[in-house]
């Protein structure tokens, strides 16, 4: 239960391509009767935070620090963006857009030599968003068709996937969107359906402004066909991107959501399958699988977060909450029995997958907007001016602080020994040296 099977994610099947590469490779660890199935590919990040979002690859090792002459290259992206990269193949993928210019950028990179590849242009509309937030904050999602991009003004959403040239192989308008601090919203895939959490506020909306429609929507990878919806209850606009589990009856996909709280439904035709009453407030973290619970977190700028954690299989009940470390905006990471934890004002914890209680906490100050990932044994933690701290998940001891000398709000990707960091304007990629 919790475990997730991998012949059932599509993006991870086997095919000819997939077949000249280095296999998918499937951990499992039992730690305290706990089943955790992380998967990771040498050659593919997929989505935020690579394969289901579990954020962690063990057949890795992060470096404690490094220095400019460490990195293989560095390169300037044209606009500004605060999207997340993912890779396939080779190729790093990425969003920016320019106000200024009305310009938003699709982006494609060689993960070898950091040169650009392709990139394609499309209109932006100047509108309101959060003052942290940038016009290119969603993180796209790709396999071997190709990849896929979300955005939107206020008057349209739109969805579009592109093949590995570039070429646009289809779009898709969602209709209007409505949030007051912007677009966000991620996409990921699961057997040949390309799914999005297209939440949308009625609450906190100026007074003329008519409430959105959130809805949870999966298409045809091929031709972008709506395949199902399901209407959610809206209440503020959620960034969260869902992940698949194996339920007491199949395949699972879980969201996280304010009105809906933690969900879910089949991946396969939408039909609901349980909630579970969560939130009092934003979810913009992402849901993670722990075991035997699925862990999602909410919050605020001013406060009032929560962690909480629910039961996958039956009773669907909460089993613990968590206030006092909670993150808002960094999604948490899962490794063996530990659910490790970055707040956005810099406080890093782990704590028991399983009953919630606190096993280490260390301070390492400032403020905190990528989700961490672990890589082996050690935790990359970035803040949003650029301090980038490593910590042992063992311990929580700090063993390095490296200063990228910019701002920083994207997760980072890794791909068979290459790191790859995304600042507003710029890529930086550190070579890793495989874990002995």
């Amino acid at each position: 239960m919790g475990r997730i099977d991998p012949a059932r994610i599509s993006l991870l099947e086997t095919s000819p391509m997939h077949a000249r590469h280095r296999p998918l490779f499937a951990l499992l660890v039992v730690a305290g009767g706990l089943l955790q199935a992380p998967l990771w590919s040498a050659d593919y990040w997929p989505r935020f935070r690579g394969p289901n979002g579990d954020g962690y690859v063990p057949d890795a090792e992060m470096p404690a620090t490094w220095s400019d002459e460490d990195y293989a290259w560095r390169t300037d992206v044209p606009g500004t963006g605060h999207g997340s990269p993912v890779i396939w193949n080779g190729a790093i993928y990425l969003m920016s857009a320019d106000v200024g210019q009305g310009k938003r950028w699709v982006l494609a990179y060689d993960l070898a030599t950091g040169q650009e590849r392709w990139r394609r242009e499309f209109p932006l509309t100047e509108h309101a968003i959060h003052r942290l937030s940038s016009f290119a904050s969603g993180t796209g999602a790709c396999d071997e068709e190709g990849v896929y991009f979300s955005w939107a003004d206020p008057e349209q959403a739109w969805l579009y996937a592109f093949d590995h040239q570039g070429e646009t192989r289809w779009q898709q308008e969602l209709g209007t969107f409505q949030a007051e601090h912007g677009f966000g919203q991620s996409p990921m895939l699961y057997e040949g359906l390309l799914i999005l959490l297209h939440s949308q506020s009625a609450d906190e909306l100026p007074p003329e402004a008519v409430p959105g429609v959130s809805r949870l929507i999966a298409f045809d990878r091929r031709d972008g066909a709506e395949v199902w919806s399901r209407d959610l209850r809206t209440t503020r606009a959620c960034y969260g991107v869902p992940c698949i589990v194996d339920g007491d009856s199949g395949p699972e996909l879980i969201a996280a959501e304010t009105g809906e709280g933690l969900f879910a439904v089949d991946p396969h035709t939408g039909e609901p399958l349980w909630s579970q009453p969560a939130f009092s407030m934003r979810c913009v973290s992402s849901p993670i699988v722990a075991g035997e619970l699925v862990i999602g977190t909410a919050g605020s700028g001013g406060g009032g977060n929560h962690l909480v954690a629910v039961r996958i299989g039956k009773p669907h009940e909460e089993v613990y909450r968590i206030e006092r470390i909670a993150p808002y905006v960094p999604t948490p990471v899962r490794v063996g029995d530990q659910v490790l934890l970055c707040t956005d004002n810099g406080i890093a914890s782990s704590i028991d997958a399983r009953t919630g209680e606190t096993q280490w906490s260390q301070r390492l100050g400032g403020k905190y907007f990528a989700s961490p990932i672990v890589l082996g044994s050690h935790m990359l933690c970035l803040s949003d001016t650029g301090t980038a701290t490593t910590v042992r998940v063992s311990d929580g001891e700090i063993t390095g602080r490296t200063e990228l000398g910019e701002s920083l709000e994207a997760t980072p990707a890794y791909v068979d020994g290459w790191l790859v960091l995304r600042t507003p304007t710029r890529l930086l990629a550190l070579r890793i040296e495989p874990k002995q």
